[in-house]
């Protein structure tokens, strides 16, 4: 499903390797790939490769023939954001060659540690747990008249709206930015019912919104937007919290808020204070509400060209015109 919207917005090509034994599925990974100018093969790996539990050399020599399988693809660059519990797994693609992801190149900002809340808890126990200032928040936000309301109609146009309108206000672009992409997602999401869409309302107003999407028995927290308007009532931590609601009666345990600052994370999980960064009130945002930070396996990457991986992959060369132009031209078409 995931591969119909990309090919649909972003023009990538899903091609899956799939891994048996005796007949069982054991795992296997899903390549997003595409064609660059019409030379420069590309190829995105979302969450994957996933593996059931195996002896150490079989896994590996399952790592190393998915490898020559995204190479005998034609694919020349390939990027992979491993899944949660994949720290095994990243550390067979690094004895094959991958190198960590370096910040400069394409796709970046992606999420290297989250927040995640454990649902088995009773309702009174998950406020308990919360920040008393997170708490207050949404009790005032609720008497405030903030109503939040499930897969309204037209909402993948009005969360559009909403997030583009917050990713003004950063000063950033919006990420997917194809103006249909969550339309495309409702549509190749319907029949399996995994993409929800949330809003709170002020009256007959939207000012916040979230999009979740689940699976197995995890509910994520995937993309906000929010208008900006009416902080003083909260609307941000009533929606949150609503969510969670809804995913504990829907019967999942686990909720992700979907990134936060690594360095915050390390930090938290050491016991020491959270260090002053630019993404420092999103991280305080999501702790709020009584999650764990946790880390995730940093992403990873290849150009399989050995001339060009040692360009593109040393910081000594980096700055250098023609480097940045081959990273400018990945940029405008990954």
């Amino acid at each position: 499903m995931w591969g119909r919207v990309k090919m649909s917005c972003g023009g990538y090509q899903p091609v899956r390797f799939l891994a048996y034994l005796d007949e069982q599925l054991v795992g296997g990974c899903q390549i997003l790939h595409k064609k660059i100018r019409r030379t420069f093969h590309v190829g995105y790996i979302c969450f994957g490769p996933c593996w059931a539990p195996m002896d150490d050399k079989l896994a590996f020599w399952l790592n190393r023939q998915f490898v020559r399988f995204i190479r005998e693809l034609g694919i020349q660059y390939v990027y992979v954001d491993f899944p949660y519990d994949g720290f095994k797994t990243a550390e067979y693609f690094h004895t094959l060659g991958f190198r960590r992801h370096p910040d400069f190149l394409p796709p970046w900002g992606r999420m290297k540690a989250s927040v995640v809340l454990n649902l088995d808890l009773s309702e009174q126990e998950l406020l308990s747990q919360m920040k008393a200032s997170t708490r207050s928040n949404i009790k005032y936000g609720v008497r405030a008249g903030i109503v939040v309301k499930r897969n309204i109609q037209n909402a993948p146009e009005l969360f559009t709206d909403l997030m583009w309108k917050l990713c003004r206000r950063r000063g950033c672009a919006p990420t997917p930015p194809e103006s249909d992409f969550f339309t495309r997602i409702q549509e190749a999401f319907a029949e399996s019912g995994q993409v929800h869409f949330f809003f709170a309302f002020l009256g007959e107003e939207a000012v916040s919104s979230l999009v979740a999407f689940t699976a197995g028995n995890w509910v994520r927290s995937w993309k906000v937007g929010w208008s900006g308007d009416y902080s003083r009532k909260h609307p941000n931590e009533v929606l949150e919290w609503e969510v969670i609601k809804w995913a504990k009666q829907a019967g999942y345990s686990k909720f992700d808020f979907v990134g936060i600052d690594r360095k915050c994370a390390e930090e938290l999980i050491s016991g020491h204070v959270m260090p002053d960064s630019p993404d420092k009130s999103v991280a305080l945002f999501k702790l709020g509400f009584g999650g764990k930070p946790m880390l995730i396996p940093l992403p990873a990457s290849i150009v399989f060209n050995p001339l060009l991986r040692a360009m593109l992959y040393s910081e000594k060369i980096q700055d250098l015109p023609f480097v940045k132009r081959i990273v400018t031209s990945i940029e405008r078409r990954h």
